[in-house]
């Protein structure tokens, strides 16, 4: 495989030539490589299958998405050099954001909640010993740290202690990262 910049000619192209080069676009990038071969007799494998179907999801997740100038502008802002904002949507549609931390002080359940674009809810929900919802509800988030979530508890400290603090991150195509901690 092989890169080319700054050549006038090749700048811009895709697609094969002939049976043996193929060019593809890479963000600025061409990049020159061989043509891939395909046994059409090969079946793919289940997993194969799987994770073709799901990429299809992401890919008309990520079409669905940009439709939204505003959310396009934030995914073209996040992506890294070399990447478009498809490929930030893509991306944001395999990785299911992660729940770091819950503590608990003053009745205030704060959560440390991270996605690799943007955590868009987290619900906390406080369970009993048995493992019912004694409460429920949004957190809301840090006006500077996207990461930072905080909910205030009407359940007193007494009602508290023994219980199973819950949160509940999604993000933008819907993932969900999950973290259970003692209270």
């Amino acid at each position: 495989m092989a890169k080319i910049k700054n050549n006038l000619f090749l700048k811009g192209a895709s697609g094969t030539l002939g049976d043996q080069l193929t060019y593809r676009q890479f963000g600025d990038d061409t990049v020159v490589s061989a043509k891939p071969v395909m046994d059409p007799n090969r079946q793919p494998t289940e997993e194969q299958t799987k994770h073709r179907s799901k990429f299809s999801d992401a890919a008309s997740y990520a079409t669905e998405a940009l439709e939204s100038e505003e959310l396009k502008a934030e995914y073209r802002k996040a992506a890294p050099k070399g990447k478009s904002a498809y490929n930030m949507a893509v991306s944001d549609y395999f990785n299911a954001p992660v729940v770091k931390k819950i503590s608990l002080a003053d009745n205030v359940v704060s959560v440390l909640a991270k996605d690799d674009f943007r955590v868009a809810s987290l619900k906390v929900s406080i369970l009993s010993a048995g493992g019912e919802v004694l409460e429920e509800g949004e957190a809301t988030p840090n006006s500077v740290n996207r990461e930072k979530w905080t909910y205030t508890t009407a359940l007193t400290a007494e009602v508290l202690a023994g219980t199973t603090l819950r949160a509940v991150a999604k993000d933008l195509p819907g993932n969900e990262g999950t973290l259970d901690i003692a209270a």
